[in-house]
């Protein structure tokens, strides 16, 4: 039995409603494999406890506002007299990592830590919680991060043996490739030019200048091209007048906006965030066949291993409007095999029953 603690909206999406990636991914892949799974969400809102049953995971949500998380401590504790299971993990951010080594030490249960980010550069100044994250990371039975940057970062002490890479992956939620036209019909996009398009938080620390200035170096040369953005737009940031911003997309719409897309721009710059950070957007647009052009970090150098050509250095507005100009030229992209949830599960499973038996339910 596994019992995985999370909070309920990593990544700004609520997991109770909107069920997606790693959070939710992995459980629902051991339930595939035959175990029982219970998910333990903590939402930071002021909304009622709520409990639901899918693809085999049982998943219960508890508020833990005011005294709400003294409630989320008890019920974890509940659940591990009850249904004593073999594993604990902790996902989605620090908090959880650190609870589940707390309750894995006292219970003798085995611990998984997952991460997919560097949590110490969200917060630098709280570096108490960062070093009980990481702590709790190196006594790990079982340590799975996104890309190698995070398990040279966490597991430079660990067994290598039980460090696992599992790659971001887009969900099979319509991510493939589609017809142009009719996705461009749908979004209400312009059917005629090029649109370079952006997703994701529209925030100074994603290099959104360097962005704004390639493209006007690339509709100088390209009259017809357009640049879309998606996402949050954060103060500080002055969108072109002549950009469309679409706003904050239904999850729905997104395999249709990489569709309509002839190119997905990937913004980032080097540092303690960039260089962990392993972008979903990547993974998606290549699973839709687009052209993307990504800034090079470490993290992204890895994901386009087998892509030189489509990194330009962070920064650079010349070379990113050369990288765009050049991208404009190749139509749909093959990437060949790409990462699924499907694979990454099953390496998961076959980890932890290497590393310590699971009961027979």
């Amino acid at each position: 039995m596994f019992l995985l603690l999370s909070k309920r909206r990593p990544q700004n999406r609520d997991l109770l409603e909107r069920p997606f990636g790693r959070f939710h991914h992995l459980p629902a892949e051991l339930a595939r494999h035959g175990h029982r799974v219970t998910v333990l969400l903590a939402s930071y809102l002021k909304e009622p406890d709520a409990c639901v049953e899918r693809e085999g995971v049982t998943v219960r949500s508890i508020s833990v506002r005011g005294a709400g998380a003294l409630r989320y401590l008890a019920l974890a504790q509940q659940l591990v007299r009850s249904e004593r299971p073999d594993w604990i993990g902790g996902l989605s951010d620090t908090w959880y990592a650190v609870l589940a080594a707390h309750l894995a030490r006292r219970t003798g249960a085995q611990l998984w830590v997952d991460a997919y980010d560097n949590y110490a550069s969200y917060i630098p100044w709280a570096w108490p919680v960062h070093a009980a994250w990481q702590r709790a990371a190196a006594r790990a039975d079982l340590l799975t991060v996104a890309g190698p940057t995070l398990a040279a970062l966490l597991g430079a002490k660990r067994d290598p043996a039980t460090t696992l890479v599992l790659p971001m992956a887009a969900d099979p939620v319509g991510f493939v490739p589609g017809d142009t036209a009719s996705a461009r019909g749908q979004l209400g996009l312009p059917a005629h030019g090029a649109l370079i398009g952006y997703t994701g938080g529209i925030h100074p620390s994603r290099d959104m200048g360097t962005l704004f200035d390639a493209m006007t170096r690339v509709q100088a040369q390209r009259p017809d091209a357009r640049l879309v953005l998606t996402g949050r737009r954060f103060a500080g940031v002055d969108v072109p007048a002549d950009a469309l911003w679409l706003g904050y997309l239904p999850d729905a719409d997104m395999p249709a906006l990489y569709q309509a897309l002839d190119i997905v721009a990937v913004m980032n710059t080097p540092g303690a965030f960039g260089d962990y950070s392993y972008p979903i957007k990547l993974y998606e647009a290549m699973a839709c066949g687009r052209p993307v052009v990504a800034s090079r970090t470490a993290s992204t150098a890895w994901v386009l291993r087998d892509f030189p050509d489509r990194l330009v250095p962070a920064g650079d507005a010349g070379a990113l409007a050369e990288g765009l100009l050049a991208a404009l030229e190749l139509g749909a992209v093959s990437y060949g095999p790409q990462p699924d949830w499907g694979s990454s599960g099953a390496e998961l499973e076959a980890a932890m029953m290497r590393i310590g038996m699971v009961r027979e339910e």
